[in-house]
């Protein structure tokens, strides 16, 4: 209810009370759609901080961390810059993490952001039992308002990329 509230803000002209955002990115298809709206909830002057964590399966030195990291870093630029205008004002920040929520939640702190915006894969079922949901860990243990973005519905598929019961009908 309050991201639909603050939504409406823009539109009426109005500011956002967020002059501090950091856009959680995890390069999936929704992607997009998170840095595009926590974009548009930055008042003039505002600054977004674009936050990856980098899961590595086996341990890495830093130095060995840092081609990866740097790869992720320019990857981050161009969606930036095809999404938000070339040289588009945020700060990019990518860190080796196990906890990625944890990563996050540290991050927000750290950077006093004042919301945090995060996608949502919107597993269900077996799927989130195993490999559970950042976003949620975030929203429980956030200290400052979290906003997630669901992904975008196919015209096949609903939310979850699972035939709906409405096509299937």
């Amino acid at each position: 209810m309050a991201c639909v509230m603050l939504l409406r803000l823009g539109r009426l002209g109005m500011t956002s009370p967020f002059h501090r955002i950091l856009c959680a990115v995890d390069f999936d298809d929704n992607c997009t759609a998170t840095i595009r709206t926590a974009r548009g909830l930055l008042p003039p002057g505002g600054q977004l901080f674009l936050f990856h964590a980098m899961r590595f399966p086996f341990a890495l030195t830093r130095d060995e961390a840092d081609l990866p990291i740097l790869n992720a870093k320019e990857r981050l630029r161009e969606i930036v810059d095809e999404q938000l205008g070339k040289g588009a004002a945020c700060e990019m920040i990518i860190e080796p993490s196990d906890d990625v929520a944890k990563s996050i939640l540290e991050a927000a702190r750290r950077l006093s952001a004042q919301c945090i915006v995060i996608a949502t894969h919107a597993r269900k079922g077996i799927d989130r039992f195993f490999l559970g949901s950042v976003a949620e860990q975030v929203v429980r243990a956030a200290s400052c308002p979290v906003m997630t973005i669901r992904p975008q519905e196919s015209a096949e598929h609903g939310d979850t990329g699972h035939p709906s019961r409405r096509n299937a009908e």
